[in-house]
């Protein structure tokens, strides 16, 4: 029976108080598809609510904007199972796709953050890129832990994040708060791939670690199931 891997993807379309739009960041989930795709696994889309999701960065390669162009990619993508829903599926693993609509929505606590802390209690790899580890902000283990203390994570740097003109209008800046956590946030040069896998979890640091971040998850959960 061919496994599951979920995309968790965030549906907060305006950037904070600017009146701009924002959301999830278009590459890192079509990177991701694409290589869980190829690898064999059956793909499903996940959001707070369901349904659609408001989707930047659309052009940001040729992969991308085949994807976004791809009626079939795009009818799963914006006919995205709502987290209600994910009790009673089987995943083999979930990815969380970055954008800075991640910051507003997926780092609250809700019933996402419960759902990825029973994925984690459950042994399954856990994958963040970008701005994506901001929904394990308010993720806890069975003993009431964050999953990220004592962890190595990458994530979107407090440089990246300067470089966007966007820091003032973030709720906070998530190498901050992945650290007060108390993770260890690994960061490299900006823009660079940069991906971390401590055990589990694996975390990258923006967009061009996409790819890499979901080859990790197929290697975690090849090693999961024995091949």
């Amino acid at each position: 029976m061919m496994l599951t891997i979920a995309i968790l993807m965030s549906q907060h379309a305006e950037l904070g108080d600017t009146g701009d739009p924002t959301g999830t960041f278009a590459a890192e989930v079509a990177h991701a598809a694409l290589v869980f795709e190829q690898a064999g696994y059956d793909v499903l889309f996940v959001s707070p609510d369901g349904g659609e999701i408001p989707m930047y960065g659309t052009d940001y390669d040729a992969a991308t904007d085949a994807f976004v162009a791809d009626e079939s990619w795009m009818a799963r993508v914006n006919s995205s199972v709502p987290i209600a829903q994910m009790g009673s599926r089987a995943v083999a693993a979930v990815y969380v796709a970055g954008g800075h609509g991640a910051m507003f929505d997926l780092a609250q606590p809700g019933s996402h953050a419960e759902w990825l802390g029973a994925m984690w209690d459950a042994g399954k790899p856990v994958a963040a890129v970008c701005h994506g580890p901001a929904a394990l902000v308010p993720v806890t283990d069975a003993d009431g832990q964050s999953i990220v203390a004592g962890r190595r994570v990458a994530g979107f740097t407090n440089s990246e994040e300067v470089a966007t003109g966007l820091d003032g209008d973030m709720p906070f800046l998530l190498a901050d708060r992945l650290t007060a956590l108390g993770a260890t946030h690994v960061p490299h040069g900006d823009w660079q791939s940069n991906v971390v896998v401590n055990g589990r979890l694996v975390t990258g640091q923006n967009p061009a670690s996409a790819q890499g971040v979901a080859q990790a998850v197929v290697r975690a959960v090849q090693a999961d199931v024995g091949g």
